[in-house]
């Protein structure tokens, strides 16, 4: 679903947004993850991208992936959205059972790919 990341950041009463702003991937395949949210006694998660900036040569994309985790070791993966391929914006409500820690993972795709993105975790207490 597309929706207005000013409108997700101020439009629900949250304890906790927290805002991952300008994360730049600058080479083809290149891979990442946000910091990580510790999300203990908080409810309600919610999940945005936006996509601000994709240049590349063949194909770029980048596909990006909520995860959870009940030790900030150990990974799980919530979603994943299918390769963005255009600027704009994605946003995700979470199942209300996620574990303690919360981060964002990203790929790029295409030869090459550079990405400019912020991300937004929103829970509430």
């Amino acid at each position: 679903m597309t929706t207005d990341i000013d409108s997700f950041a101020s439009g629900v009463e949250a304890d906790l947004v927290a805002l991952m702003k300008d994360l730049a991937v600058d080479v083809k395949g290149a891979s990442g993850s946000s910091e990580v949210l510790d999300t203990q006694g908080l409810t309600k998660p919610s999940f945005a991208v936006n996509l601000t900036a994709l240049a590349g040569g063949t194909t770029p994309g980048v596909t990006i992936t909520w995860q959870h985790s009940p030790d900030s070791a150990l990974w799980l993966d919530i979603a994943a959205e299918a390769a963005l391929t255009a600027v704009g914006s994605k946003h995700r409500f979470a199942p209300n059972s996620l574990m303690r820690f919360l981060r964002i993972s990203w790929v790029t795709s295409g030869t090459p790919t550079t990405a400019t993105m912020d991300f937004f975790i929103q829970v509430q207490g």
